[in-house]
């Protein structure tokens, strides 16, 4: 429900189009089928899928786990947090540490 919460509010702040990337495969297939999912969690698909209506340019890929520290640590600081929290441009260094590193690591995966 993340994922939802995280669209919905980009195309509240116009902040479009949104890249997704997930370190699951069959979870980015499911969102990117052009039809209905009927599996278990068809639900939780087509609640991604919902607002990703609205984001025309938008896409969900995939990105090996090394490439996604960002949201591993994000992951876990929200653990400890009561409420919704955003950062627009800067985050935390914490934060713009884990975004270098996800750069710098996928920037070398992908030549």
């Amino acid at each position: 429900m993340a994922l939802k919460a995280g669209l919905c509010f980009a195309i509240d702040l116009r902040t479009l189009p949104v890249v997704v990337e997930m370190d699951c495969t069959e979870a980015v297939r499911l969102i990117n089928a052009s039809d209905s999912c009927i599996a278990g969690e068809g639900f939780l698909v087509e609640e991604v899928k919902s607002p990703l209506k609205w984001c025309s340019a938008s896409c969900v890929t995939f990105k090996p786990r090394e490439c996604n520290k960002v949201a591993h640590g994000l992951a876990k600081f929200i653990l400890y947090e009561n409420e919704n929290i955003f950062w627009i441009e800067h985050g935390p260094e914490w934060l713009m540490e884990l975004v270098k590193i996800d750069s710098d690591v996928c920037n070398l995966s992908s030549n």
